[in-house]
């Protein structure tokens, strides 16, 4: 088992061969996955379309979320206007611009480190579910 941060784009109830009521979970960048637990189906359903860790089993080529990760905040970028109050209050205009730009730097950096992130993290999915595909052809 491991935790997936996942996209929810839909759940939809289901019964198995067995009888036994799931749920299964279309994602953005993960493919379908079950669920037989009704209390974690339930709170996924209020996260459609947001970013949520879960913890995925797989067996046989299927994906089963088995329960809710904890939820990690995103790290913040790096206030850099705390750091130069002192300039920022009583500095001349171009200290001024010099903060701005460092903000602005903070949260490129910020933003193009967590996209980054995420491209690795489905490419590998990506890459699992073509090696899947190629070895049940």
């Amino acid at each position: 088992m491991e935790n997936k941060l996942i996209k929810i784009v839909g759940i939809v109830p289901a019964v198995a061969k067995s009888g036994s009521n799931y749920w299964k979970i279309s994602t953005e960048s993960h493919g379908n996955m079950s669920c037989f637990e009704k209390s974690v189906a339930d709170e996924l359903a209020k996260h459609i379309n947001e970013p949520f860790n879960c913890v995925i089993a797989e067996s046989n080529g299927f994906q089963n979320i088995r329960a809710i990760a904890p939820q990690q905040e995103a790290e913040k970028p790096i206030e850099v206007i705390k750091m130069n109050e002192k300039v920022a209050e009583n500095g001349s205009m171009d200290e001024k611009k010099d903060v701005v730009r460092a903000m602005s730097l903070t949260r490129l950096y910020y933003e193009l480190i967590s996209y980054t992130e995420k491209a690795e993290k489905e490419k590998e999915a990506i890459l699992k579910n073509y090696k899947y595909f190629l070895n049940n052809l």
